[in-house]
């Protein structure tokens, strides 16, 4: 509702989007998309195989679901989830994992634990974790991060911190594995620089 997105965007200049990856159909995730895609040019909306929102049937839709890849430039997005259509909408979201730079990322949308532990093996090379569902206590569970092992967190609460987001069991067990931990009810904006081999995760408060 504020226009967060579109703000940003304006401000550094970005006139066209190669894709706008919407994870599922709940507003604090596609709730900007309608404003960026009319104030943008986008080239491509991504949504879930199950997304059954307006933006599934624009002319220059993808619709993506497990095992399907996306490509951007030199990177490489894995597409991990969904693999079925699930009753939760949150279970719907697109998981996505891609190596950019010299880190791993895992992007988990609002996957509940369900799904985060079938993506979670050990052999999917983890070093950064955008944390599911806000830090909700239902997005994660020891087990996964047992296996997925990442460096650094990031946790996405923006104004829904009244719904106890991110949870106490959450913040714990990032403790106990000792990942970083950024927030953006704490840092706000967390920006990833990968210039000249060297990688700089960026804080910026407006």
């Amino acid at each position: 509702k504020n226009k967060e997105v579109s703000s940003y965007l304006k401000r550094k200049g970005i006139k066209r989007l190669d894709y706008l990856i919407l994870t599922h159909n709940h507003l604090d995730h596609n709730g900007e998309a309608l404003d960026i895609i009319n104030n943008f040019y986008v080239k491509n909306v991504v949504v879930s195989q199950f997304d059954e929102s307006r933006y599934a049937s624009l002319k220059n839709t993808l619709k993506v679901r497990a095992g399907d890849i996306i490509k951007a430039g030199d990177l490489t997005f894995e597409v991990l989830a969904p693999k079925v259509k699930s009753t939760d909408e949150n279970d719907n979201s697109i998981v996505l994992k891609v190596l950019f730079g010299e880190y791993n990322f895992l992007f988990l949308g609002d996957a509940s634990k369900t799904i985060i532990e079938e993506v979670a093996t050990k052999d999917l090379k983890v070093d950064v974790i955008k944390i599911a569902h806000h830090g909700s206590a239902t997005a994660l569970s020891h087990q996964a991060l047992e296996l997925l092992k990442p460096k650094i967190a990031i946790i996405q609460t923006g104004e829904i911190a009244y719904f106890g987001f991110p949870s106490k069991e959450v913040i714990e067990s990032l403790n106990y594995y000792n990942i970083k931990t950024y927030r953006t009810d704490l840092d706000y904006s967390i920006k990833y620089k990968y210039l000249f081999n060297k990688t700089t995760f960026l804080i910026e408060n407006f």
